[in-house]
């Protein structure tokens, strides 16, 4: 006949597994919380807010009249890119230098532009290029990220001033995945213009 042992000399051991099992649990959605807020950092396409998806809106109901432009300002050793991107015909005077590009995009390209720039922070974040007065540009160099349409004769035009820091680079880079053929190869020329500040940002 088997000898039963006293029940008290298995429940250390059943309060180890279960010590382990709840370690375990935790353990695991540490990780899963972390992956969740690196997935959700700063920068990171998330869905528009109010203001933002108002703003979208007002843009794709219009999006055949849709233009996008990167002027730039400040001081120039050598010359910086600028570029247009239209769904309306390019005027041909964009062309003469070879330092404006320009090119046509689909509407289908530009409503992609518009999702983007809703959910990137953009449509948020823009000032209302009809305002009266507000602030004004900065004086250090800095590229102007403009989108509108023509509304109708009452034109719906929002700006941005990106100075070269990472949002300049964050709103660049994804934009230039949205577009393909002219339109890619205008954006691939201002981004490689400005790939030696982009380095010397990720030297800090």
């Amino acid at each position: 006949m088997k000898t039963l042992l006293p029940f008290h000399r298995f429940a250390p051991m059943e309060c180890n597994r279960r010590s382990f099992a709840r370690l375990f649990i935790l353990a695991f959605l540490a990780i899963f919380i972390s992956r969740g807020r690196m997935s959700a950092a700063p920068g990171d396409a998330s869905e528009p807010g109010s203001k933002a998806a108002a703003r979208a809106a007002k843009l794709t109901a219009d999006i055949g009249t849709f233009t996008l432009r990167l002027n730039y300002a400040g001081e120039e050793d050598k010359p910086f890119y600028r570029l247009l991107l239209s769904v309306p015909a390019v005027v041909e005077k964009e062309r003469d230098n070879p330092f404006h590009q320009g090119a046509r995009i689909t509407e289908a390209q530009a409503a992609k532009i518009v999702e983007f720039l809703a959910k990137d922070g953009f449509c948020d974040a823009a000032l209302d290029g009809n305002r009266n007065r507000g602030p004004v540009p900065p004086k250090e160099p800095h590229y102007t990220l403009t989108v509108g349409v023509a509304n109708g004769g009452n034109p719906i035009v929002f700006e941005e001033w990106l100075t070269f820091r990472p949002l300049l680079f964050q709103r660049l880079d994804g934009l230039q995945k949205l577009l393909d053929g002219e339109a890619a190869k205008g954006m691939e020329f201002l981004i490689a213009r400005l790939n030696g500040y982009r380095r010397l940002l990720e030297k800090k």
